[in-house]
């Protein structure tokens, strides 16, 4: 039990470094691109270039990750998941070292080279979800031990958000750098190393076994869940839900900059109260819902509500209305997060955790990666259709999810 507790705890440190540095961008790279005083852009690049360049560099990490996390989910079928974890998490330390250099020298390229750099090594979340849950194969008892992780993931956003906010605060510029937070998450990564090695047992670890590798598996996984009959209708709605639920939160800052005219320490607030929120919403909220019904009806449910908050959102000409809409679908994404990775896995056969995890984080980066780039485009525009498409993309997962299960004649919502 000793061991099984320091392997828990080991997996949990290192998702909180990883979403840390993942979660400090949402502050920081909107203001630096968005706005003309960090200098990352030339001066004379208009709106509608700068929105575009955004999304650029916002889509390079989940582009490269749709090749590295299986690729190194592979890897770890192979020579064992703590082994592996070394190469990520030793990946990961070089790319954000690389845009603390990119930030401090205000390069844009090297910017896109370390978000690259970071995407294609960031194979722990999936690799630390997979030991979290095959140390809890009961259903119900996996089930609230990846809503703990979604909890998890909500703390270490409120932390990400309030250090990359402080880092940017004009009034503090003299001071403060806005690369610190990523040599600060650097240097912390290398701290995770340590843990790995002297507390993250392997003897958890599934049998090894030969795996063919391929660093195109990504897109191999893509293919897999369009032919995969038992999960493919999982994986689809996993990503329309994704796409626009991403879309979200990569936008909600340059909405508020260009439509609301706020400022940074506004943007902090609401996404600090949006990270507690999915924190408790995950932690609490969601263990009760598992104890009194299914994670089926609290999934459909979670995709409706998400969908109609993002709608009346985008209605909304005040940012305090904007704002508090805004945090109530994320209560709900919360649920829906946790619960779809739950329903894969409970889904999926013991052997193939690591699969279908793998897969499912695949079709989350292909709505990352597209998420950004058709957001860009968008706010090129003008940023006021972007939170109607969220709500109807979401809407439209929760359409294809309703299908799935009135299909099966209502038996699944009786099902874990």
């Amino acid at each position: 039990m000793h061991q099984r507790i320091r392997t828990i705890i080991s997996a949990f440190y290192v998702l909180f470094l990883d979403n840390f540095g993942f979660a400090v961008i949402f502050p920081i790279f909107p203001i630096l691109v968005l706005d003309h005083q960090f200098g990352i852009l030339p001066g004379i690049t208009s709106e509608a270039g700068r929105n575009i360049a955004l999304g650029i560099l916002l889509a390079a990490f989940p582009l490269t990750q749709l090749f590295g996390a299986p690729f190194f989910g592979d890897l770890a079928d192979r020579f064992g998941r703590k082994n592996v974890l070394y190469w990520t998490i030793s990946g990961t330390i070089i790319g954000y070292a690389l845009t603390a250099i990119g930030v401090l020298t205000k390069l844009y390229w090297l910017l896109m080279i370390s978000r690259l750099i970071t995407g294609f090594f960031s194979g722990n979340l999936t690799l630390c979800m997979t030991i979290i849950a095959d140390l809890n194969p009961e259903k119900k008892q996996r089930g609230k031990a990846l809503s703990t992780v979604a909890a998890f993931l909500g703390i270490s956003w409120i932390s990400a958000i309030i250090v990359g906010a402080l880092f940017t605060n004009p009034k503090r510029l003299d001071l403060l750098n806005p690369s610190f937070p990523f040599w600060i998450i650097a240097l912390l990564s290398l701290s995770s190393l340590f843990v790995v090695w002297k507390f993250l047992s392997d003897k958890y670890d599934i049998e090894l076994k030969p795996t063919r590798l391929s660093i195109f598996k990504g897109l191999s996984n893509l293919r897999y869940m369009i032919n995969d009959k038992q999960l493919r209708m999982l994986y689809i709605t996993l990503f329309f839900w994704f796409f626009g639920f991403f879309i979200s939160v990569q936008w909600a800052a340059p909405i508020a900059l260009e439509k609301f005219k706020v400022g940074e320490t506004q943007i902090m607030w609401l996404f600090v109260i949006l990270g507690l929120l999915w924190a408790l919403s995950s932690g609490l909220l969601n263990k009760w819902l598992i104890d009194h019904s299914s994670l089926w009806k609290i999934t459909l449910w979670s995709l409706f509500l998400i969908s109609l908050f993002d709608f009346f959102a985008a209605a909304s000409d005040y940012f305090f209305y904007f704002s508090v809409l805004y945090v109530l679908s994320g209560i709900f994404a919360a649920l829906a997060w946790g619960n779809f990775m739950s329903l894969i896995s409970l889904a999926a056969p013991a052997e193939d955790q690591g699969k279908s995890l793998g897969i499912g984080q695949s079709v989350q980066a292909l709505g990352q990666f597209l998420g950004p780039l058709f957001g860009g485009v968008v706010a090129g525009i003008s940023v006021e259709p972007i939170f109607f498409i969220c709500a109807f993309l979401v809407f439209f997962s929760f359409l294809l999810l309703l299908i799935y299960v009135i299909r099966r004649k209502n038996r699944l919502l009786n099902d874990y």
